[in-house]
């Protein structure tokens, strides 16, 4: 079965698919296409969501109260003339729960597109701030501080791990609290190998800031290491020249 065939399924059958309310040969049919047709799998993925979203709204729709107008307009009428009054009242409750109901759908629809983009822009800042990090250990020597963006860096050494990985251990101040971190190199990509918080930045009166917590990751260092650390020259050698790009 070609995609273009997967598309001639409706919105009707993919949710009944859904409640699995199709005769079995029909919801095989569907079965087969899911694995063969990423589009019809997007497909059923929304109708899934919009099920989920409009039985929320409607549980919600059930917890309140009916609304003071239709109150009174059940008042207005007896009970020996109550059929087409009630019917109206119906009527006009069933209107009621379907624009309550569109209301409700679209603030959640607008909670879910705003929690999506926040959690994609938070994602981003991550990815570029560790780009920046990673560019600190691709080029600069250890024993210094290197300020990017609202952190500053500081490698503290380089080793070459059991693994034949060039790594660095490094410390990172941040909004006032420390954390030191491991790092190795594998095709020419940084990837985190340990991390530690060592709590609040200390600085006394003279504005001398105190060592962080270096030593806190040294088990792990134990465990990577093959050798004593690289010296500054053989460091050198495992750098990017910073003219370089």
């Amino acid at each position: 079965m070609s995609a273009q065939q997967h598309l001639t399924f409706s919105d009707i059958q993919l949710s009944a698919f859904l409640d699995a309310a199709l005769p079995e040969p029909d919801m095989e049919l569907i079965r087969q296409a899911l694995t063969e047709d990423d589009t019809l799998v997007n497909r059923l993925a929304e109708l899934a969501m919009v099920d989920t979203l409009v039985e929320q709204c409607y549980r919600q729709i059930d917890n309140q109260p009916l609304p003071a107008e239709l109150q009174a307009l059940a008042q207005q009428h007896s009970s020996t003339d109550n059929v087409v009054p009630f019917r109206r009242i119906k009527q006009a409750a069933r209107q009621w729960q379907l624009q309550a109901a569109a209301v409700a759908l679209m603030s959640l629809i607008t909670v879910f597109s705003l929690t999506n983009r926040q959690a994609t822009d938070s994602l981003q800042a991550g990815t570029d701030a560790w780009q920046r990090v990673s560019d600190v250990l691709q080029r600069q020597p250890s024993g210094k501080d290197y300020v990017v963006a609202d952190a500053t860096v500081t490698p503290r050494l380089s080793f070459i791990s059991k693994n034949g990985q060039f790594c660095r251990q490094y410390g990172l101040q941040q909004n006032g609290a420390g954390s030191e971190h491991i790092a190795c190199r594998s095709q020419n990509q940084w990837q985190l190998e340990a991390s530690a918080d060592t709590g609040p930045t200390v600085t006394d009166s003279s504005g001398y800031q105190t060592a962080s917590g270096g030593r806190v990751l040294d088990d792990k260092l134990d465990q990577l290491m093959t050798s004593a650390p690289l010296s500054p020259t053989a460091e050198q050698q495992y750098l990017t020249p910073s003219s370089q790009q």
